[in-house]
């Protein structure tokens, strides 16, 4: 357990940054403008901020998936 926390600790920190994001995104931009219907709802704006995180940090990882 404490491995797999270990090798995957990159994936929650940008999920936790991601939805962040997202909320101050729909607290200062998507609230007052109403221009997105994906981005109106606070929940889909945190949906959408940990989604771009996870792939923001995937991008940046090294990928283990050579055969020894």
């Amino acid at each position: 357990m404490k491995k797999w926390l270990r090798k995957n600790v990159y994936y929650f920190l940008g999920a936790s940054c991601g939805g962040a994001v997202g909320y101050l995104y729909y607290y200062f931009i998507g609230y007052k403008s109403d221009s997105s219907l994906f981005l109106t709802s606070s929940g889909m704006s945190i949906v959408w901020g940990v989604a771009l995180g996870l792939l923001i940090v995937n991008l940046f990882r090294k990928q283990d998936n050579y055969p020894k």
